[in-house]
């Protein structure tokens, strides 16, 4: 079992889709997201999924998709603090896979697209896992991305495991960034990037969000939570579900 989530922000069970609503965008763009999407997530047996609204399809959204210049992503149910409905939660980058050709430049956007949606199931950078142990070089880092200093800190620092589910470090994980030469200190070390989840992203997802029993699922685009009793908190059912498995 690999990687590291955020339990306060991860959805609740009930929930068995969140909503994805794109604000801008060619189809072909767009067609492209949602392939990706189902493809690498929705085919896998963990109790949530995605339900892309469709031009014109009215309903609330959970995850709202701005293409960008570059990429962000709010984490798991931190995304219910952007209340405007015309302001995204999510961004992707379509200017960087523009730098390559064919097959390359289908993966470089692909690694995006599962990385931030990743993001927008609760899953937290993998290179900041307290055991993956890298000294960074955060002035060469600042110099290498062109970010601030406090982007740098806040993409590149150690998690505190308070809070979280944590599983082994993953190198392989789709959360964890391409490292460079020279991005660590006293150490030449690099870790290529990937353009699909990783076993361990798949085993913590299967973890976080058990599969849901043949034929429980409901409706595609039902995002309903209020149908539910709700006798415990979630993150008790979380902590059980976790015990249980181990």
């Amino acid at each position: 079992m690999c990687g590291m989530a955020e339990n306060r922000l991860l959805w609740p069970i009930e929930k068995h889709w969140l909503n994805v609503r794109f604000l801008n965008g060619s189809r072909d763009n767009r067609e492209l997201v949602r392939s990706i999407v189902e493809e690498h997530f929705d085919s896998l047996p963990i109790g949530i999924k995605f339900y892309f609204y469709q031009r014109g399809e009215t309903g609330e959204a959970d995850i709202r998709i701005k293409f960008s210049n570059k990429s962000r992503c709010y984490a798991g149910t931190a995304a219910k603090s952007v209340r405007r409905s015309s302001k995204p939660t999510m961004k992707l980058d379509l200017e960087t896979p523009r730098r390559f050709n064919g097959q390359d430049r289908r993966l470089c956007f692909q690694n995006f697209v599962l990385h931030e949606f990743g993001h927008a199931l609760g899953l937290f950078h993998e290179h900041q896992h307290p055991n993956c142990g890298k000294k960074w070089d955060m002035t060469f880092l600042q110099y290498r991305t062109g970010w601030s200093q406090k982007m740098v800190y806040h993409s590149y620092a150690p998690h505190s495991p308070e809070g979280k589910t944590l599983e082994p470090y993953d190198p392989k994980s789709i959360m964890h960034y391409i490292i460079r030469e020279g991005d660590e200190l006293h150490s030449k070390a690099t870790v290529p990037g990937n353009a699909v989840l990783s076993e361990g992203d798949k085993r913590i997802l299967a973890l976080l969000y058990p599969p849901r029993e043949e034929g429980t699922f409901k409706r595609p685009g039902d995002n309903s939570e209020k149908d539910f009793p709700k006798k415990q908190k979630w993150w008790k059912r979380l902590i059980e579900r976790v015990s249980k498995r181990r």
